[in-house]
């Protein structure tokens, strides 16, 4: 079964890496599907060619899948979803099998309307900056391709039954709760019982997180035990047969999960009791592990973007986590209530750690308590929240004892929260670091199976230490490295160098609309990804809001040691830096900052006179080991001009536009590189062609970040010099897919001496 898995992810994997021609896949599934029927006898023979006939095919699921293109402004769909955190975000199936997109419209359509939709279509934003959010994959997970700002809604078809039955099925859980319980009680059971987080503060949810309970908010395996249960329970009372008992409560789940959405891990959890139950009806032996692993491969044949889906990974990482190590670590433990919840806590912890750091940074200590003190409660209240729905009547009973329930729930979280000692401390981890981790975890949990185990054990200890001084070196010579990034910020400005442990920031980007953060979500975001706390010195180039305005995002999280700007005047930005007493230092033309002996920032600007607020941009030079770097914040081609200084690498000014980057000025100045900062899709059309041609044409290598990402300019201490672009460096999934060999070649090595008895001689 496990092979199979492998042939599934490899399959997906491949397709993702390379482009695949559709109809050789074609052929060799039906060449695989012949040799499966007539040309094998053995059972091993058999084996390989399913698991060749599940590789070919889920690549070429993938393959018709990245080929999905709209080809026109008018799409016609089914509308599937509104966004409750957003009333005008809506999802649409799009007609003939097309897959989904997300839409944006003031209307107020109803759910199951079928319509024509007018609009400008999008591709969702890809991950720019490293540690930064894929919100292209996020979306792909959902099976969602494209996003389209709608223009006009031509309404065609009103909601069929199943769209009908669902908005009755929603509107009825929601009058339920709303009449009889408290508006924060009401909204976290709908929330549960609707599969829809829309209905909770951001706050309840981040409390949540910080304890590390986000499960009991996902409808999954829990949720699913629970309601089979009390299904089970309340058929045996009219004295049903166990198996009728069985397949009317995965007949009214499968109802109700066909309701609200079939979420991932409710549909692992379903499949899964699916299988055991048909175990008990065709009488052969159940296993865990192969339930698991075969509800996986459903999922992926269905949906191969469920591999960048966080919910996907942690649905089964948390069971495959129990399965494996539970009855392990418990009897180390004992048994017990508490030491069921530690062992619990433990072996879901050993599988979906590094899953948790790599995409939140964040693991949280508490897990234990909180489950522990948590579980019962909210187990109960979800048991209470069913029979409420079915017997209404109860109510008078049930709702006062299910906010009570909740409220006692809603105290504990908040004390764990105040007491909480959880770490944001985590640093973006990489692939290869995860890959090591759960290499070294399969090889300890298959020790017994391991031939010379322990003889093994000391080549993984030697190659572990050689791993180790290798790491160490290279965090030195980085150590050593002077290097700049040029983060994606939107419609923005921001750069941080980095030298001998220390960083120095150059604008820290900011919105140029009100209704979104840049600075939170990709200058805050790097920070943290890359463990930076502390800022040396901030140069401020203006106070134009997408040059600073990220400022007031980053003053409660990372500490300002120093701000330099080239003006004064009277703004929210320095007014709250006066606030937090940090010193601010008002530069002249020709002042120079040294930073290290082997760096320096020359002022080249004198705003003095100059009312345009772009103009009065700070103008710097930075020269590293007589590299220079020419910041130019937003001034035209007039100062420009007056500009006599020379250059390797000029940050192009205002993003690209026609005001700036004369021809002149780049025969003047002779950059060999320049990184220039713009938004995608930005209103201004920036950077213009007229500005790129100059550049190309005069022999510029240029990098955009609405393009390429986070640009990093790196000079060893050898002066050795490298301009390169995060999409470059992320590259597709190669690296992935290595690793999934390694994973093979340990799983194959472990079968194949897995018949010998361990020898345990060192």
């Amino acid at each position: 079964m496990v092979k199979l898995l492998i042939s599934v992810l490899l399959g997906i994997l491949t397709a993702l890496s390379f482009r695949l021609n559709s109809y050789i896949v074609i052929f060799l599934i039906l060449f695989s599907i012949l040799g499966l029927i007539f040309l094998s006898e053995d059972s091993k023979d058999r084996l390989l060619f399913l698991c060749i006939i599940l590789f070919f095919l889920s690549s070429l699921n993938v393959n018709y899948r990245e080929k999905y293109e709209l080809n026109s402004n008018l799409v016609r769909g089914t509308v599937l979803k509104r966004d409750m955190g957003n009333s005008q975000k809506y999802t649409l199936k799009v007609k003939g099998g097309k897959g989904k997109v997300q839409f944006y419209t003031k209307e107020d359509l109803n759910i199951g309307e079928e319509i024509i939709i007018k609009g400008d279509i999008k591709l969702p934003q890809p991950r720019m900056n490293f540690g930064g959010f894929d919100y292209k994959n996020y979306l792909k997970s959902k099976g969602i391709n494209f996003i389209i700002y709608a223009k006009n809604i031509e309404r065609i078809k009103k909601p069929n039954l199943y769209f009908k039955l669902q908005k009755l099925f929603i509107e009825y859980v929601e009058n339920t709760f709303d009449n009889s319980m408290t508006e924060k009680n009401s909204s976290f059971i709908k929330s549960i019982v609707l599969v829809n987080s829309g209905y909770l503060e951001d706050s309840t949810k981040e409390n949540f997180k910080n304890i590390g309970i986000s499960h009991i908010l996902a409808l999954s395996g829990l949720h699913i035990t629970i309601i089979t249960y009390f299904c089970e329970f309340i058929l045996k009372i009219f004295n049903i047969s166990k198996l009728k008992q069985k397949i009317i409560s995965l007949f009214l789940i499968f109802t109700y999960l066909s309701l609200v959405g079939f979420p991932l891990g409710a549909l692992r959890a379903y499949l899964m009791t699916l299988f055991l139950t048909l175990s008990y009806l065709l009488k052969f032996k159940y296993s865990s592990l192969k339930g698991l692993i075969l509800s996986s491969i459903i999922v992926l044949l269905f949906n191969p973007y469920s591999i960048y889906s966080v919910s996907f990974l942690l649905s089964y990482g948390c069971v495959l986590g129990i399965i494996l190590f539970f009855k392990i670590i418990r009897g180390y433990l004992g048994d017990g209530y508490v030491s069921n919840s530690l062992s619990l806590s433990l072996s879901i912890g050993i599988v979906i750690f590094p899953i948790s750091i790599y995409f939140f940074r964040i693991y949280p200590l508490e897990t234990f308590i909180s489950n522990l003190l948590l579980i019962p409660f909210y187990s109960l209240a979800i048991v209470l929240s069913y029979i409420a729905l079915l017997f209404n009547f109860l109510g008078f009973l049930i709702f006062p004892t299910l906010n009570l329930i909740l409220n006692i729930s809603d105290y504990i979280v908040k004390i764990l929260n105040l007491l909480s000692i959880y770490s944001r401390d985590f640093i973006q981890v990489s692939i290869a670091s995860i890959i090591i981790y759960y290499g070294i975890i399969l090889i300890v949990y298959f020790k017994d199976k391991l031939l010379y185990f322990y003889r093994l054990l000391k080549v993984v200890m030697v190659y572990g230490v050689f791993a180790i001084l290798f790491s160490i070196f290279l965090i030195y010579s980085s150590f050593q490295n002077f290097k700049v990034d040029y983060l994606y910020v939107g419609q923005g400005d921001c750069s941080i160098m980095t030298y001998k442990g220390k960083s120095y920031m150059v604008d820290t980007g900011g919105s140029y609309r009100g209704d979104f953060r840049p600075g939170e979500y990709y200058t805050l975001n790097y920070l943290e990804a890359v463990g930076v706390a502390e800022i040396e010195k901030l140069f401020i180039s203006h106070f134009d809001e997408d040059h600073i305005d990220g400022l007031l995002d980053l003053l409660d999280r990372i500490r300002f040691k120093a701000v330099y700007v080239s003006y004064i005047e009277d703004n929210i930005y320095l007014r709250e830096l006066a606030k937090r007493n940090i010193p601010i230092y008002k530069v002249e033309k020709n002042d120079v900052l040294d930073i290290d002996g082997n760096t320096t920032i020359e002022i080249l600007s004198n705003p003095k006179k100059l009312m345009d607020s772009n103009d009065k941009s700070m103008v710097m030079k930075v020269e590293h080991r007589g590299f220079n770097i020419l910041y130019t914040g937003d001034i035209s081609s007039r100062i420009e001009e007056s500009l006599k200084v020379g250059a390797d690498l000029l940050k192009v000014s205002h993003h690209g536009s026609s005001t700036a980057t004369s021809e002149s000025f780049i025969k003047d100045l002779k950059p060999k590189y320049a990184v220039i900062s713009a938004g995608i899709d930005n209103p201004y059309a920036h950077p213009t062609p007229e500005v790129l041609n100059i550049l190309n044409k005069n022999g510029v290598q240029t990098k955009t970040t609405s393009i390429d990402g986070q640009i990093s300019l790196v000079i060893d201490n050898k002066g050795r010099i490298k301009f390169k672009s995060f999409k470059e460096e992320e590259g597709k999934n190669v690296f992935m897919l290595s690793g999934v060999f390694e994973f093979i070649i340990i799983y194959l090595y472990i079968k194949k001496w897995s018949k010998y008895e361990v020898q345990r001689t060192i």
